[in-house]
């Protein structure tokens, strides 16, 4: 396994960690989230984490939000936890892969196929 590889499982466990012991106190980020993903650039300086999950899609939105605006707070908790020269730049984004996905077995069953 590669070292970013490693890192990016890292990352994905302390950030979920994180959420689901509620320390992202932010009143938009549903505890029902999770973290399908984190790609780290080649300089482990940034990393985009993909969230997903089974909520609605403004939910899922307010949720990215609300840990777009906790990244600060969530790099130190993982700086606390990790002996890395620098902790990553987060940026979180909208998965909607799951979702899309059981849609279109949902449809396919419907439809018979």
């Amino acid at each position: 396994m590669e070292r970013t590889d490693r890192a990016e499982r890292v990352l994905q466990r302390i950030i979920s960690d994180m959420i689901l012991q509620e320390r992202v106190r932010d009143p938009r980020v549903n505890k029902l989230v999770t973290i399908h993903e984190v790609n780290l650039s080649k300089d482990l300086r940034s990393a985009t984490v993909h969230v997903g999950g089974y909520v609605s899609e403004p939910e899922l939105q307010s949720s990215v939000d609300g840990l777009n605006a906790a990244a600060g707070f969530l790099q130190a908790g993982i700086g606390r936890q990790i002996q890395w020269k620098s902790t990553p730049k987060l940026n979180f984004i909208a998965d909607t892969r799951v979702r899309d996905s059981q849609e279109l077995l949902q449809d396919m069953d419907r439809h018979g196929l």
